[in-house]
């Protein structure tokens, strides 16, 4: 009965061991993981009836990023999101507004390359990409975030 007992064991291990993601490499090489290139034209709209501040976290408060009423301006900016599933691949995208006497509001849009298909045009050997037009619009007290592949 005992070895009966450790074969249903052995199996069960051999099972839990083929059944991770992937299987389990035993050949000494692990795959290097290219990720997914995604491509981001962001949009930062000012629709309010004063001058306001629109920036992206690492964006300092300057002349560059004081929008007119009724203005806008263009940002590309790329990322290499892992395409592992062990870990988090989605990008989280913080857009700041800044205007008058210290009024201030944020938003965080998530840039999710899962929802979209994948642009494969450079080879199984290059990592996939994806383009993406961002538009968030600040209407005088919050901002509003678009989001559709080009």
């Amino acid at each position: 009965m005992k070895k009966e007992q450790f074969t249903v064991f052995m199996l069960l291990l051999l099972l839990i061991f083929v059944s991770c993601e992937g299987g389990i490499d035993f050949s000494g090489t692990e795959k290097v993981d290219k990720g997914v290139n995604v491509n981001m034209t962001i949009v930062l709209k000012n629709a309010y009836s004063d001058s306001v501040y629109l920036l992206l976290d690492n964006e300092m408060q300057n002349e560059s990023t004081l929008l007119a009423s009724n203005s806008s301006r263009s940002i590309n900016d790329a990322i290499n999101l892992t395409s592992d599933s062990r870990y988090e691949h989605k990008y989280d995208l913080l857009i700041k507004a800044r205007w008058g006497e210290g009024n201030y509001v944020e938003t965080t849009h998530y840039v999710d390359y899962k929802k979209y298909e994948l642009n494969f045009d450079d080879g199984l050997d290059a990592a996939p990409s994806l383009n993406l037009l961002i538009t968030a619009t600040f209407n005088g007290t919050n901002i509003s975030v678009n989001e559709v592949q080009e």
